[in-house]
């Protein structure tokens, strides 16, 4: 196992370098920071693949935290709820509290296991008919930021 994930975990890295980011994710981004929501990336890649990508894109100050595939225990991914209990569990509120944003159909399970609320992420054809279980769906993260902007902002601990 420990094999395995270092291989996965160095092409994640490798292709950290060449993703681009989705069309509104910055802005999205900047909205929730403004409105006092904070962003805890999960996901099923490395978090150091993460980590880079942000850092690559000058989008890591606009995320809160990252929490990545545990090593070596790919039965705690998505859609598991583990990773969205850990998301809110460091920043101390309930998955009750959080709203997962994602673009499969094992996101949206993981949300649903952990108690969230959750937005699919229709960005391919096809997709808005497998995320349907979703809370919202959205096929534009511009429509996100739009929403967030539209939210009064949050006070710490309210």
């Amino acid at each position: 196992a420990d094999t395995v994930e270092a291989l996965l975990a160095a092409a994640e890295i490798r292709a950290a370098d060449t993703a681009e980011p989705t069309p509104g994710c910055r802005e999205m981004l900047v909205a929730a920071r403004k409105a006092g929501r904070p962003v805890v990336i999960v996901s099923n890649n490395s978090a150091d693949a993460i980590r880079m990508y942000l850092n690559h894109h000058q989008l890591a100050d606009l995320i809160a935290d990252v929490v990545g595939r545990p090593w070596a225990a790919p039965d705690r991914t998505k859609p598991d709820p583990w990773p969205l209990h850990e998301a809110a569990r460091r920043q101390h509120v309930t998955a009750a509290d959080c709203v997962l944003i994602g673009d499969s159909v094992t996101d949206i399970e993981a949300a649903q296991s952990a108690g969230a609320a959750s937005i699919g992420y229709a960005n391919k054809p096809g997709k808005t008919e497998r995320l349907r279980h979703a809370t919202a769906l959205v096929d534009d993260m511009h429509d996100l930021a739009d929403a967030l902007r539209s939210v009064p902002h949050l006070t710490p601990g309210a």
